[in-house]
């Protein structure tokens, strides 16, 4: 590890990251003890001993990704459920039970499926890319996302303890008890989600067992961005040389749902420090014309390896109508080998495949299918990936015109990325517009598992970040009849206790879009409550909006141009019983006052609030919770 340290922490920990993706996952982890350098390791299958016969040499491997070749470090992101809502299985073997190789007594016609459920979780606001909500694998009836996401954390949390306990245990960390209670967890997540998602992911973790629902248990789950742990991943394995300060790199993060981009500047390389300088301005939306009315670029495109499945599945589909083989078993088959065999290895548009599926005498010359195979065109396979590709490429060079210095470097990650033809086609694209593209030797699909680990060992920090959005708060400002603006609004005009006119739905702007934010920056915003008694005071809430619009400075929620721009990013709740209220005599009579500020920190992975308040001249905190409203296109 060319950053690592030997660790100063007094209490010996262990880090577990978990990089659940869309087609497959990984898990990742690192033991922290006083005085030792911390080494990252992935869960993976390692040889035992071999055996032999007189043709043929074997390796034999014991149990942790079960069935899985030697140093995987994924597992099919895929679960097995009974009629009843039980968990069947997960992982490997549901894998098996899909591809009809499990040894199981299990009647599959009477379980049900259920893959790529991470798109379940993500946000509405995201490009949607022509995928509709009725395209997704439903879930079992009265699951919902945190039930699924909890038994699949659960059953990777089981093979992770399984590893670690037979790999590290039993020497000088002793039973695996001593360390469970002081274990963190990391969550990678793609870079455009949010705190509705990691709320949910937290959830997702606690119901699975992994920490106890209190405070402490809450500490110990952290999130990092994809695209900030792919970057990790890249300056750990040394993959370029050329890093120094003032250079800039573009991660391309290629998975099986999104294809996230983020661009970082190094700011300092001893200790290594970046800051992210990915332009989150919806104009760029205009130059690509390709992004929904309320998005923004920077959060990611729904182009990744499942959407060439997706196209696949079509050309198969057509292929076989009409045709005796024209029946879910025999698609699904087809559709095994080719994610299996043919598009990872597709590297030449001239040559063909052949997908074999049955048997000499299964032949039907309309379909293209002879002596048990089906031939497909190298044209055929590359127009499946296509589409993908051109949609990368575009969002690659606007992100490159719109970032604040000139990127000219790419690293592309992700296990879409282990795709040679992928690969190769945006690297001879990007280099005409400037930019050399490099990906890591060996898994590029575990760069989010490891680099979440890294980061949580403080490697590299990530010193500023670009806000994608502008935030604010509602609020009521006094009504000044001399500005149009308000004349305009008069009809709601009200009377405060104090007796002052005011208006409401005025956006007071916390944070533009595109301002620098760093880790430790705070952001206040003021309220002022009054009410008729004291206890009424007791405890606050409040909303803090999103603005996704185009306009610099929106001053009011109530335009018609802009309030499907507005949406509520979440709500803060705080006991201000300790809080000092002012009591006051208006023309109604006595009423209280509360004035108080509400930090927020943006620059962190997470969202996180204080209350700040003045009391006889000396500043006062108090704690403020934060809950992320679910979106109903979000739910199952």
């Amino acid at each position: 590890m060319w950053f690592t340290k030997p660790s100063a922490s007094p209490v010996d920990k262990l880090v577990i990251a978990f990089d659940v993706g869309t087609t497959y996952s990984g898990v990742a982890f690192a033991f922290i003890k006083s005085g030792k350098t911390p080494v990252v390791e992935g869960v993976t299958r390692r040889v035992h001993y071999f055996f032999f016969d007189r043709q043929r040499a074997y390796t034999y491997f014991r149990g942790r990704w079960p069935g899985l070749p030697n140093e995987w470090f994924k597992v099919p992101s895929i679960l097995w459920y009974n009629r009843d809502g039980t968990l069947h299985s997960a992982g490997v073997k549901a894998r098996k039970l899909h591809t009809g190789d499990e040894d199981d007594d299990s009647d599959s016609e009477a379980l049900i499926r259920v893959e790529w459920f991470k798109l379940w979780l993500r946000p509405a606001t995201l490009p949607s890319e022509g995928l509709r909500r009725e395209d997704l694998i439903p879930l079992p009836t009265g699951k919902t996302i945190v039930d699924v996401l909890a038994d699949y954390l659960k059953y990777l949390y089981d093979c992770a303890r399984r590893f670690i306990s037979e790999t590290h245990f039993g020497g000088e960390y002793g039973p695996w008890d001593t360390l469970k209670e002081r274990i963190d967890f990391v969550m990678g997540h793609p870079n455009g989600w949010g705190g509705l998602q990691q709320q949910k992911m937290r959830a997702a973790a606690i119901q699975a067992g992994l920490v106890p629902d209190t405070l402490a248990g809450y500490g110990r789950v952290h999130f990092v961005t994809e695209g900030e742990a792919s970057l990790l991943h890249c300056i750990d394995s040394r993959l370029s040389d050329e890093m120094r300060t003032g250079t800039t790199v573009m991660i391309i993060d290629a998975g099986g749902g999104t294809v996230d981009f983020s661009s970082y500047k190094f700011t300092s390389i001893d200790p290594v420090t970046v800051e992210e300088i990915s332009r989150s301005d919806c104009r760029l939306r205009q130059e690509l014309l390709l992004y929904e009315a309320n998005t923004c670029p920077s959060s990611g495109i729904f182009q990744g390896s499942v959407r060439v499945n997706m196209r696949a599945y079509e050309y198969f589909k057509g292929k076989l109508a009409n045709s005796r083989y024209d029946d879910d078993e025999v698609l699904r088959t087809l559709m095994e080998i080719f994610e299996s065999m043919v598009k990872p290895t597709f590297e030449d548009s001239s040559h063909r495949s052949y997908l074999k599926f049955g048997l000499r005498r299964d032949s039907d010359p309309s379909a293209d299918i002879r002596e048990g195979k089906l031939a497909l065109a190298g044209s055929e396979i590359s127009a499946f990936f296509e589409p993908s590709i051109t949609r990368i490429l575009a969002t690659a060079q606007a992100q490159q015109r719109g970032t604040s210095e000139p990127v000219k470097s790419a690293f592309l990650v992700g296990g879409f990325a282990g795709s040679n033809w992928l690969y190769n086609r945006l690297r001879t694209a990007l280099q005409s517009s400037g930019i050399s593209l490099s990906r890591p030797d060996g898994h590029t699909n575990k760069a989010v598992a490891v680099g979440a680990v890294l980061s949580f060992l403080k490697i590299h920090q990530v010193v500023a970040r670009v806000a994608r959005f502008t935030y604010g708060t509602e609020c009521g400002v006094l009504f000044d009849p001399t500005k149009p603006d308000h004349i305009a609004r008069q009809s709601r005009v009200f009377t405060r206790r104090c007796g002052a006119r005011g208006l409401d739905k005025h956006f007071d702007v916390l944070v533009h879009r595109g301002t620098r934010v760093t880790e430790n920056t705070e952001f206040k915003c003021s309220f002022f409550y009054d009410a008729p008694g004291l206890h009424l005071l007791d405890h606050i809430s409040d909303t803090i909006i999103c603005y996704r619009g185009s306009d610099n400075a929106p001053e009011w929620i109530d335009e018609k141009s802009g309030l499907d721009r507005f949406s509520t990013l979440c709500r803060i709740s705080a006991n201000t019983s300790r809080v000092r209220k002012e009591r006051k005599i208006g023309p109604s009579g006595p009423y209280y006052e509360l004035n108080l500020e509400v930090l927020l920190l943006f620059g962190l992975t997470e969202t996180k609030a204080q209350l700040r308040w003045m009391e006889n001249g000396v500043e006062k905190r108090g704690p403020a919770s934060i809950v992320f409203d679910d979106d109903v296109t979000e739910e199952q």
